[in-house]
């Protein structure tokens, strides 16, 4: 489990009354929906990252089970759906890049069923455009979202000849962000005076990395605490009619740290 989900589940635990227990179940493992889901929970939290959860969430409304979907938008008014506005995040990020004198990048994506790795990608591909960047064909490597995939492709661009490897690389969150220093560290390649990297999320780790990580802070507390309240008003039938919508998406903030060098 990423270290982000696992942030995410420990800030909806943390924020759940003391009269509600937690269970935690992958939707991939549920291959029984009636026994495993129906009359089982008061309401279900949904952290759905790909469209391939769109078949359970569905069975959860056509069942009249309470729940709130996180993470991702659902292309649904009756569907309770709470989550962050990753390409601001990006364009953000890439701005500030560009405004440190960079003018070639690279990119260590996530994986590509996933809403965020597409909607992260493409936000890369419109901020290169916007800022006159260049994204190296050769640098762009999708991961899996793990610090393992970050080191191992980071590799893989250090071994780009030097008038071809991009001044830094933007990674689709912190773990593979984290991974790729490490390949750096290995290679005696120095971050950032060398290469900068960046990453996406702003894990507790983060801060304390070496160096600290420029990255964007995905407001996952308030979307959990967000959700809680959401799903327990649902559960209680409590209707607010004078906040009827059904969509909540949450601003990402820039933090700026050590990992991004000025090469102006």
């Amino acid at each position: 489990m990423s270290t982000f989900l696992s942030d995410i589940l420990s800030n909806i635990h943390d924020g759940l009354p003391d009269n509600y227990l937690l269970s935690v179940e992958g939707i991939d493992r549920i291959t029984d929906f009636n026994q495993k889901v129906k009359n089982r929970f008061d309401g279900v939290i949904v952290v759905s990252q790909s469209t391939a959860d769109d078949t359970f969430i569905y069975q959860l409304k056509d069942n009249h089970i309470p729940s709130v979907v996180i993470l991702r938008p659902i292309d649904n008014d009756d569907i309770y759906n709470i989550y962050s506005d990753d390409e601001t995040g990006i364009l953000e990020e890439i701005k500030l890049i560009a405004e440190n004198g960079h003018k070639s990048i690279g990119m260590i994506g996530g994986r590509p069923e996933f809403v965020a790795s597409i909607k992260r990608r493409r936000a890369v591909e419109t901020g290169c455009a916007i800022n006159a960047l260049s994204l190296e064909p050769a640098a762009i490597k999708m991961g899996d979202y793990s610090p393992e995939s970050g080191q191992v492709l980071m590799e893989e661009i250090l071994e780009l000849p030097t008038d071809q490897r991009p001044t830094c690389i933007v990674c689709a969150n912190d773990d593979m962000a984290v991974g790729a220093i490490r390949a750096c560290y290995e290679n005696n390649i120095n971050v950032p005076n060398d290469i900068s990297i960046i990453g996406f999320d702003n894990v507790d780790y983060s801060k304390i990395s070496t160096p600290a990580l420029t990255t964007v802070s995905n407001p996952i507390g308030l979307m959990s605490n967000m959700a809680i309240k959401k799903l327990i008003s649902i559960i209680n039938d409590e209707t607010d009619n004078d906040n009827p919508q059904t969509s909540v998406v949450l601003q990402p903030k820039l933090i700026i740290r050590e990992s991004l060098a000025n090469i102006k």
